[in-house]
């Protein structure tokens, strides 16, 4: 259908050869289209795109964990958009990283060794997101803002910003082998301090270094 090839090709305008992961991060209902509308043309970008050899990462990111809601590696619904649980959904090779508050679902060759990283904490060095900083992955928004690409805390984390600090989070999860108490340790903002994040120079550097080639 003439809708998702001209979807897979807006999104190959994105990439360079040398891409081998791509996180993307969505909004749908800023897409201009309704959800039903679009899930198959995208499910179909995705399958294309890691049967060219790419591994594609997309947030499924459940924050309810930090309130004490239990997790679920195969039953908890991203509660950052539809499209991770619509490819965990519809492709048997996908893959959910263990992790009760920044799981990715992955699909492609690159997708067990994005699932292994033991995120020590949320951001660290041993975590997906120092994972993507080390292939230099290409982050992707779609139908969204780029205060919503979770990356730039990696970096908040490893320049140990003021404004943040570290807290460990405690709730029942499973893995697949049955319930326990998960503990997750994260680079939280200090609501004392109740900073307001303006990553626009950031923003603005990257799309001057637009990489072409």
């Amino acid at each position: 259908m003439q809708i998702r090839r001209i979807l897979l090709e807006q999104i190959r305008r994105l990439l360079v050869p040398a891409d081998r992961l791509i996180v993307i991060h969505s909004s749908l209902p800023h897409l201009g289209a309704r959800a039903a509308d679009v899930k198959w043309h995208l499910l179909y970008a995705l399958r294309v795109l890691t049967d060219e050899g790419h591994t594609i990462a997309l947030p499924a990111f459940t924050f309810s964990f930090c309130r004490g809601r239990p997790f679920h590696l195969s039953r908890s619904p991203s509660e950052t958009g539809v499209l991770a649980d619509w490819a965990r959904g519809s492709f048997p090779d996908a893959h959910r990283t263990p992790h009760p508050i920044y799981s990715f679902v992955v699909l492609g060759p690159l997708a067990e060794r994005v699932c292994a990283c033991p995120s020590t904490t949320t951001f660290g060095d041993d975590s997906p997101f120092a994972f993507f900083e080390e292939l230099d992955a290409r982050i992707i928004v779609l139908g969204c803002d780029w205060r919503y690409c979770t990356q730039f805390h990696r970096y908040e984390e490893k320049t140990n910003v003021p404004y943040r600090y570290f807290k460990t989070f405690v709730a029942p999860a499973d893995f697949g082998a049955g319930t326990i108490e998960s503990c997750a340790k994260m680079f939280v903002r200090d609501l004392d301090i109740n900073p307001v994040n303006d990553f626009s120079p950031a923003i603005q550097k990257l799309r001057q270094a637009r990489r072409t080639d």
